[in-house]
Formats: structure tokens, C-alpha cells, sequence
């Protein structure tokens, strides 16, 4: 149940990101839509958070070491190099979804967020982490599905 809880939190943050995402570009100016994506935002966050948490109690027993190993056994079979610091970005990309979210929904922070060069660079990031997650730890239609996403993001 654990490998169950693990990836469908992780495809449900995603589910929720990408619709966030959409409703922003589609939206952008229209108050309800802005609020509908900041509501997404926020849930794929929470189910990102829940997905860290399952990952940690299912797959690593709450051992930063076992997840270090393990994203590099992972990184070394599909790149070639056993390199195991893409925990710390993860670490990173949690708190800064957080963040992110707290910006959001603080009235005296809103204008903050909404410049161009933070937005950019908050959707780099993302774009960033959601491809490489998902060219690490899937496979097969899987990568696949990221790529498509990834170019149709660029787009």
C-alpha cells in the first residue's frame, strides 16, 4: 500500500500543479480564475507534501542516508552517475512550494509574486523538478508523459 500511497500523491500534486498552471495562463488578469489556481496551487502542494512524507515512511524508514542511496542508485541507472544530492534540491523545491503558496495567499506579499522575474523563475524550477523527478524515478510512458508535458510548459 505504501508504493500506492507514494504515487498517487505524487500524481495528484501533479494533477493539481498542471491545472493551476493552465488556469493561470488562461486566467491571467480574471479574479476567479486566479483564484481557482491559487486553490490548486495549494492542493498540489499539500499532496506534494503528503507525497514527501509517504515517501519517507514508506520507502526510506525516515533515513535521509537510505534516501540519499537510493536517488543515486536511481540517477546512476539512468544517467550513469551515482550522484545523490538531487535529496537536497527536493528539500529545497518542498520549502520553496510552501513558501510560494504562503506568498500567494498573503494580500501584502501578492504583488512580490506576481513580478515577471520571480514567476519565470518559480516555473523554471518547477518545470526543472517535475521532468527530471519523473526521468529519475519512472519509466517507460511515464518519461514519456514528462517530456510531452515539459515541451507543451515551453510552448
Amino acid at each position: 500500500m505504501g508504493a500506492e500511497l507514494i504515487r498517487g500523491t505524487i500524481w495528484t500534486a501533479l494533477a493539481f500543479y498542471f491545472v493551476s498552471c493552465g488556469l493561470q495562463l488562461a486566467g491571467r488578469g480574471r479574479n476567479g480564475w486566479e483564484k481557482a489556481a491559487r486553490l490548486c496551487w495549494t492542493l498540489g502542494c499539500a499532496a506534494f507534501v503528503v507525497h514527501v512524507l509517504c515517501a519517507f515512511q514508506f520507502a526510506y524508514g525516515w533515513s535521509h542516508r537510505t534516501a540519499l542511496d537510493f536517488t543515486a542508485q536511481r540517477t546512476a541507472q539512468v544517467v550513469g552517475a551515482a550522484v545523490g544530492q538531487g535529496v537536497w534540491v527536493s528539500y529545497f523545491f518542498t520549502g520553496l512550494w510552501i513558501a510560494d503558496c504562503a506568498l500567494w495567499w498573503t494580500p501584502s506579499l501578492a504583488s512580490f509574486r506576481a513580478q515577471r522575474w520571480y514567476q519565470a523563475s518559480i516555473a523554471a524550477f518547477f518545470v526543472f523538478m517535475v521532468v527530471n523527478g519523473a526521468m529519475i524515478f519512472e519509466s517507460g510512458a511515464v518519461r514519456w508523459f514528462a517530456g510531452a508535458s515539459f515541451l507543451t510548459l515551453v510552448v
